[in-house]
């Protein structure tokens, strides 16, 4: 393998293993806000769905840019 192809390579795993990090911040908030809400605790909640919001517009901006990037160099995969 080049290492051109490695770089790709090590690019694309990176950017997986960023957005599965992005996602399980995103899935703690989630959790914190059910819990708050349940509890009734209205600005707790507040907070922790405005920390939701930020952490899925943060993996789903990733995503874009990743993959205008791949797709300018003909080597797009997420999966």
């Amino acid at each position: 393998m080049d290492r051109w192809q490695e770089e790709v390579t090590l690019v694309q795993n990176e950017t997986r293993w960023m957005h599965l990090w992005l996602d399980y911040h995103r899935n703690i908030w989630e959790e914190r806000a059910t819990e708050s809400e349940q509890n009734g605790l209205k600005g707790h909640a507040c907070y922790a769905w405005k920390q939701v919001w930020m952490w899925e517009r943060m993996a789903n901006e990733a995503v874009d840019v990743y993959s205008r990037v791949m797709m300018s160099t003909n080597q797009w995969s997420m999966s």
